[in-house]
C-alpha cells in the first residue's frame, strides 16, 4: 500500500509507510499467517497525512526501532520500544495509537499476556474508537478460558469494524467455545466471504460445518449431516477429515459401497494411518488411563462373565484413549451387534476398521456378520425440487423450514431450505442471497454427491438491514428456486 502525504512536506511523513505489518491478523491466529496483507490502521494513517504540526522526533525514532524489532520477531524489545514511543509521543505523534496496539500485540506474542491485556486496556481508554485493542483483549480472555468476556470484547470490536475478517474469525472461535454453533457458523462464513484467500478463515468455516454435521449425526439426521460434510469438503478438498466423516455417514445411511469409496479417499489424502486425525473416529472423550492394556484386560474379564455392557464400556474407554486399535474396534463392534443389538454402533466400529485395516480379518468378519449389501447403481439425475422454503427454524427429521413466512423482523435468524428428491450423482449446488442494495450477502457452494435420497440443503443467517432479500438456489448453473423475503424494521414501542 503506497502512502504519500497530501498538501504537506514529503519528508515529514515518509516514515508512515513502515506500517505494512498487520498486527491484528497475527493476533487472531499465530499458527497460520494470513494469506493477504491487511492494513488495520487506515484511520490513523489518514490522520497522519492530515496532521500539520511537528512530529515528535524521539517518538518517531522509537517507533521505527520497535517496527524493526517486531519484524525480526524480537517481541520483548519491540514491546519496550513501542511503549517508550507511546510515552514520549503523548503530543505531536499521530501514530501513538499504533504504538500502543503494537505494544499490546508484541507482549502477547512474548507470552506476557497479563501485560498485553493491560496495554490493550490503555489503548481502549485513550482511543475508544479503535477496534484492534478490543481484539487483543479478547485473545487474552480466550487464553484465560473466559469466553463470555472475550465475546463482549469481540462484540465491541465488531461494532467498530463490522467487516474485519480477523474479528469475525476470533468471534467464531469464542462462540464455538461457548457452544453457540449457529452464530459461530455465521461468523465464520462472513470471515471467509470477506477474504476467501485466507486459508485460516476457510478451514474455520469448514470446521463449523463439521461441528454442525456431528450435531445432526447425533440426532440421526444423516442426510443433513452429509450436506454439511460435503460443504466442508468443498472448502477444504485437501483435508482427509471430511471424506472420512462422509464415509461414516454413508455407512449409517446403508450405502456401504459409497462409504468405502469415500473412506479410501480420506485414507489416501491422509497419506498414512499415523496421520489420520483423531476426529475421524466416533469417540467423544479421552479415556482416564494412559495405558489401554488395563481397559482391554477388564473387557476380557467382563466378557468371560457375560457382562456385555460392562465389556463394551471398557472397550469404548480403550478406543477413546487410543482410537487406532483395530482389534478393540472389532471386539466392540461384535459385542454391540450380537450382544447389545446396537447395529448403528456396530457400523461405527466397522467404519473405524475400514479406516485402519479395511482388508483385515476383523473388518471382513464384522461386515459379514452385518450382512451388508452394496447399493445398486443409479443413473445420474438432477432430481426435482420437493420444496423451497424460508422460515424461522428448521426441522431436520422433516427436512423442512418451520415458522414459514415471507417477511421477518430484522435480526431474526432466517433459514432458507431447498429439499430435493431423486437427485443422483455429483452436482454443484449454489445458494446466493442479495441484500436490499443488491449486494451479495451470502454466496455458498456445495460440490456434493447425491444418492437418490430425499435431502435438504440449508442456508441460515441473521441480517440487520431492512428491505427485500432475494434468495436463489441453482444446481449446475440452472436455477431451481428463487424467492424474495422482506426484513422489516423492529417496532419501537
Amino acid at each position: 500500500m503506497g502512502l504519500r502525504a497530501s498538501g504537506a512536506k514529503p519528508a515529514r511523513f515518509v516514515w508512515v509507510t513502515l506500517l505494512c505489518v498487520s498486527v491484528v491478523a497475527a493476533a487472531c491466529t499465530e499458527k497460520r499467517p494470513v494469506a493477504t496483507t491487511i492494513d488495520p490502521f487506515e484511520e490513523a494513517l489518514r490522520n497522519a497525512r492530515e496532521y500539520q504540526g511537528p512530529v515528535h522526533t524521539v517518538a518517531k525514532q522509537l517507533y521505527e526501532q520497535g517496527l524493526e524489532r517486531y519484524r525480526a520477531g524480537d517481541w520483548a524489545q519491540a514491546a519496550a520500544m513501542f511503549g517508550q514511543a507511546a510515552d514520549a509521543g503523548v503530543v505531536n505523534f499521530p501514530l501513538r495509537p499504533e504504538a500502543l496496539i503494537y505494544q499490546a500485540e508484541a507482549l502477547r506474542k512474548a507470552n506476557r499476556n497479563v501485560e498485553s491485556a493491560q496495554a490493550a486496556r490503555a489503548a481502549i481508554r485513550d482511543y475508544p474508537n479503535r477496534w484492534e485493542p478490543h481484539l487483543i483483549l479478547a485473545e487474552y480472555y480466550l487464553w484465560r478460558d473466559n469466553n463470555e468476556s472475550a465475546q463482549q470484547e469481540l462484540t465491541a470490536a465488531l461494532s467498530l469494524a463490522p467487516n474485519r475478517p480477523e474479528v469475525l474469525k476470533t468471534l467464531a472461535r469464542a462462540q464455538m467455545n461457548r457452544g453457540l454453533l449457529l452464530p459461530a457458523l455465521e461468523s465464520a462464513r462472513r470471515a471467509y466471504e470477506l477474504n476467501p484467500s485466507d486459508a485460516d478463515a476457510r478451514e474455520l468455516f469448514a470446521s463449523t460445518q463439521i461441528a454442525q454435521a456431528r450435531l445432526w449425526e447425533r440426532e440421526r439426521s444423516f442426510d443433513e449431516a452429509s450436506t454439511a460434510l460435503f460443504l466442508a469438503e468443498s472448502l477444504t478438498p485437501e483435508s482427509p477429515l471430511p471424506p472420512l466423516l462422509i464415509g461414516r455417514v454413508l455407512l449409517e445411511l446403508d450405502l456401504p459401497k459409497a462409504s468405502r469409496r469415500y473412506t479410501e479417499a480420506g485414507r489416501n489424502l491422509a497419506g498414512g494411518i499415523e496421520k489420520i486425525p483423531r476426529e475421524a473416529f466416533p469417540v467423544e472423550a479421552v479415556g482416564g488411563e494412559d495405558d489401554v492394556s488395563e481397559y482391554l484386560r477388564m473387557a476380557d474379564f467382563y466378557v468371560q462373565r457375560r457382562q456385555s455392557e460392562a465389556a463394551a464400556s471398557q472397550l469404548e474407554q480403550a478406543v477413546a484413549t487410543n482410537p487406532k486399535l483395530p482389534e478393540a474396534w472389532h471386539r466392540l463392534g461384535m459385542i454391540r451387534l450380537r450382544e447389545l443389538g446396537d447395529s448403528l454402533g456396530a457400523r461405527e466400529c466397522l467404519h473405524a476398521l475400514w479406516i485402519l485395516d479395511p482388508d483385515g480379518p476383523g473388518a471382513k468378519e464384522l461386515a459379514a456378520a452385518m450382512s451388508l449389501q452394496d447399493e445398486p447403481p443409479l443413473e445420474p439425475s438432477p432430481g426435482f425440487v420437493l420444496r423451497a422454503q424460508t422460515g424461522a427454524g428448521f426441522s431436520a427429521p422433516k427436512r423442512e423450514a418451520t415458522g414459514e413466512a415471507a417477511s421477518f423482523p430484522v435480526n431474526t435468524r432466517v433459514y432458507f431450505t431447498l429439499a430435493l428428491r431423486n437427485a443422483v450423482g455429483r452436482h454443484i449446488v449454489r445458494w446466493r442471497l442479495t441484500d436490499p442494495e443488491g449486494r451479495t450477502a451470502v454466496d455458498q457452494t456445495w460440490n456434493m454427491e447425491f444418492f437418490g435420497r430425499d435431502v435438504a440443503l440449508v442456508g441460515v443467517g441473521l441480517w440487520a438491514a431492512p428491505g427485500p432479500y432475494v434468495s436463489v438456489w441453482t444446481m449446475d448453473d440452472a436455477t431451481r428456486s428463487q424467492k424474495t423475503i422482506e426484513l422489516k424494521p423492529a417496532v419501537v414501542r
